[in-house]
């Protein structure tokens, strides 16, 4: 079934039936526009008449609001440059040259003139481009482009923008890429943190290969097998071992020897988890779970942290006095 006329989208939606056959709409003629060699002078815009250069066409030969792109030129002496754009940008934006508007490289205004009028011959030095020159941009381009260092001969990319209006300079020489001289190996060598070295477990990569303030998660070793961020290791507020810490279950750090050791074999009496027993748990896990006193019979759940704090311990909240810390009760 064929969409009916107005329905459907472009040549299908406006097909016509007639006995049977189909036929397509007779082609639509549109109104001639005014010419913009007749619009200008009635807009008074015949400095576009003196701009226009298109050898293929004239003036009188495309509408005043054409999407053509023509050849234009610009009618200031001291700049003559040529551009092209659309002949309807020119007629209802009011887009000018863009030479004068100082949107395109020229012979007066470029990345070059700009870096010895203030100051910055240096960027020419480390120009690396070898196809294209410095002249061909403008100063706040977003291009990228290859540079290298004058001083440790670094070869990176970045947008002429970002050195021109950001002053960014060698990553390498602002400690911000990974070098010979600028890595966490060099770095643990002159900050006595040789035992970064050798606690080092990442099977494909060397502390040569990142920075001290890398964000990479990387393994470590020390008698325990851990992962944790390079810069962690390397902040003044640094992280080592959370086995050496405490912060991890282990064989000889859990909940049962922290009892045989601290004279709290009383909580080891009072545990009631079913599936879970002291040795699987740290002395500081917040982890809630059931007791059941060893006394009165009382069962209650209460963090296990709770139970072993050096200050006020809680306990039994039927056996302890009244004002103390209670946890929640679960049975009569």
């Amino acid at each position: 079934m064929l969409p009916r006329r107005g329905t459907g989208g472009g040549a299908a939606g406006r097909l016509r039936r007639r006995g049977g056959a189909v036929l397509l709409p007779p082609p639509r003629i549109g109104r001639p526009g005014q010419t913009l060699e007749d619009w200008c002078p009635a807009h008074g815009r015949e400095d576009l008449l003196e701009e226009w250069d298109e050898p293929s066409r004239g003036a009188h030969e495309v509408t005043r609001g054409s999407i053509e792109k023509v050849l234009w030129k610009c009618g200031k002496a001291e700049c003559g440059h040529r551009w092209r754009a659309r002949v309807g940008s020119r007629t209802g934006d009011g887009d000018g040259c863009p030479a004068c508007a100082g949107k395109v490289p020229t012979a007066t205004h470029n990345f070059e003139v700009y870096c010895r009028e203030t100051g910055r011959e240096e960027l020419l030095e480390e120009w690396a481009d070898r196809s294209r020159r410095p002249k061909d941009f403008m100063p706040a381009s977003c291009v990228k482009v290859p540079w290298q260092c004058g001083e440790c001969g670094w070869g990176w990319e970045a947008r002429i923008s970002n050195r021109t209006s950001n002053h960014r300079g060698c990553p390498a020489c602002a400690g911000h890429v990974v070098t010979p001289t600028n890595n966490l190996a060099v770095w643990c060598g002159e900050n006595g943190r040789a035992d970064l070295l050798g606690q080092w477990a990442h099977l494909d990569k060397a502390p040569k290969d990142f920075m001290p303030a890398s964000t990479k998660k990387v393994p470590w070793q020390c008698g325990w097998g851990w992962e944790a961020l390079i810069r962690n290791r390397t902040v003044s507020n640094r992280t080592d071992c959370p086995s050496c810490a405490g912060q991890v279950v282990t064989a000889t750090n859990n909940l049962a020897v922290w009892c045989g050791k601290n004279g709290r074999e009383d909580l080891l009496g009072e545990w009631a988890h079913p599936d879970k027993a002291p040795t699987d748990f740290t002395r500081a896990s917040a982890v809630k779970v059931p007791w059941q006193c060893g006394q009165c019979g009382w069962g209650w759940e209460a963090v296990i942290s709770s139970r072993t704090k050096r200050s006020r311990p809680t306990g039994c909240p039927t056996c302890n006095p009244p004002g103390g810390k209670r946890g929640k009760v679960i049975s009569p």
